[in-house]
């Protein structure tokens, strides 16, 4: 009877310390467990937001490079030596621009490119030549259309031209030559605002800005 009292107790002991050890021991190593997780969470937040940072301060750090950079080191890194365009024209015609340097830059969706000692030719059906030279123009590679500035000359056959500007409209098919012109010619000598001449026609029209000035023409 004793035995019996005693493989009861035994038993009895063995049953609770299973129950004690499987409700207890195992929801800490749960909770270890989940503890252990959410360090790791916070650990790869904590490295998230400091790669975050980083790049914040990287991006910043250029664009405070970047603003301290000189204009011209700016334009060097974008300028091209010997560039030249050729563009097909209608009815067989031709526009050629060369310049020795040039700087490349966008506005509204458009690549202009800006160029130093330039000179353009337009060579009609007949293998005419238009040659014109500038000290500098602004190309514009999505229409073609050129701005001339500066000590601008136009030889076309036995005629010379001299101006200050000289505006090509591509899409009109028009050359419009303006301020301090002088055109030299076999028959003499023409003083006027502006020269305004159609590549297509070769149609050429002579005007004063106001239309109370008279053409200047000195013939020889």
């Amino acid at each position: 009877m004793k035995t019996l009292i005693q493989l009861f107790l035994f038993s009895t002991i063995i049953i609770l310390g299973f129950f004690f050890y499987k409700n207890y021991f195992a929801i800490n190593k749960n909770e270890n467990e989940l503890a252990i997780l959410n360090e790791k969470f916070e650990n790869l937040d904590k490295a998230e937001k400091s790669v975050t940072d980083n790049i914040d301060k990287k991006e910043k750090i250029n664009k405070e490079i970047k603003s301290k950079i000189p204009e011209k080191t700016q334009k060097a890194n974008s300028s091209i030596q010997n560039l030249s365009y050729k563009v097909k024209l209608p009815d067989d015609k031709e526009y050629e621009i060369i310049a020795n340097s040039s700087e490349l830059s966008y506005k509204n969706n458009s690549e202009i490119i800006f160029m130093n000692n330039v000179v353009a030719r337009f060579i009609d059906d007949d293998n005419k030549i238009i040659k014109i030279e500038a000290d500098e123009a602004f190309f514009n590679n999505s229409n073609y259309n050129t701005n001339f500035n500066k000590n601008v000359k136009i030889e076309y056959l036995n005629n010379l031209i001299t101006s200050d500007k000289l505006n090509y409209n591509f899409e009109k098919s028009e050359i419009l030559i303006r301020e301090n012109i002088i055109y030299k010619g076999v028959h003499g000598t023409i003083i006027a605002d502006n020269i305004l001449i159609n590549i297509l026609s070769k149609n050429i029209d002579v005007f004063m800005d106001n239309s109370t000035d008279k053409i200047k023409i000195e013939s020889y």
